[in-house]
């Protein structure tokens, strides 16, 4: 089982039965960035704004799904946000040692971009943003590739819940395609998940907001290669589980190009 994929649909399910998320939910710290995309919750865990502590949450978050997601949530919209996400990584990464040279060559070149993108920008933002953007593709290669020996998180990370009715497909599609952009369509489809085949029309709401339509003929086909790899890497995972982990799959494959064509503010 792929731990973010299969921990995002565990605790979506989980989230609906309680109460018929580039991303986002509501941090502690400074203004800006992810911290300042605010959903209804899901926020930081750390009721402090202390940096040392957020790093250490990080850090002892078990599985890339809770270390990311606490680095997300305790976002500061800072530099200091590229600690966060370097402390992320070390969790995220553990699996890649098995990554083939091929696809390593694939996430440098992506992780690459991101920081290329906002190279010429000023201000500390910039430097979250991009950071934030090779977390994105970080969280992606975990699927192919996943984290060794994940361990119970030391800090409770809970996602944000499904801002729509979470019985209610209509409801879900429509709340995805009011988010807006990529990352809330994205981040109201995996909250309202169901974990079945159904998530595959959510997914096709959110991939409304996702879709890079003037990419590059080199970027259509490494986003072939990156579904491919997704099919391969879910292969095993049957039944209407599986179709829904593969859709988003698919989904973070699109969000991973929309963010490097996205137009920097």
């Amino acid at each position: 089982m792929r731990t973010i994929l299969f921990a995002f649909a565990s605790a979506a399910l989980v989230a609906c039965a309680a109460s018929p998320a580039d991303q986002h939910t509501g941090g502690t710290g400074g203004g800006g960035g992810k911290g300042d995309d605010a959903t209804e919750t899901g926020g930081c865990p750390i009721m402090e704004s202390d940096a040392d502590k957020i790093i250490a949450a990080i850090e002892g978050g078990g599985s890339c799904y809770t270390a990311s997601g606490i680095a997300e949530s305790c976002a500061w919209g800072s530099s200091i946000d590229v600690q966060f996400v370097s402390a992320a990584t070390d969790v995220c990464s553990t699996g890649f040692a098995s990554m083939p040279a091929a696809m390593k060559a694939k996430y440098d070149a992506l992780t690459e971009r991101c920081f290329a993108k906002y190279a010429d920008q000023e201000g500390t933002l910039y430097r979250s943003a991009a950071s934030f953007c090779a977390l994105e593709v970080t969280q992606l290669f975990v699927t192919f590739y996943p984290e060794a020996n994940p361990t119970e998180a030391t800090v409770a990370y809970s996602a944000a819940e499904c801002s729509a009715n979470a019985s209610d497909p209509e409801a879900i599609e429509k709340a995805i395609r009011e988010a807006g952009y990529c990352g809330g369509a994205a981040d109201t489809a995996a909250a309202c998940a169901w974990g079945s085949s159904i998530d595959v029309q959510f997914v096709a709401a959110a991939e409304e907001s996702c879709t890079v339509e003037s990419m590059t003929a080199a970027d259509k086909t490494l986003s072939d290669d990156l579904k491919a790899a997704c099919d391969t890497a879910l292969a095993d995972e049957g039944g209407t589980l599986g179709r829904s982990m593969l859709s988003f799959c698919y989904l973070h494959v699109d969000q991973v190009m929309h963010s490097l064509y996205e137009p920097v503010e």
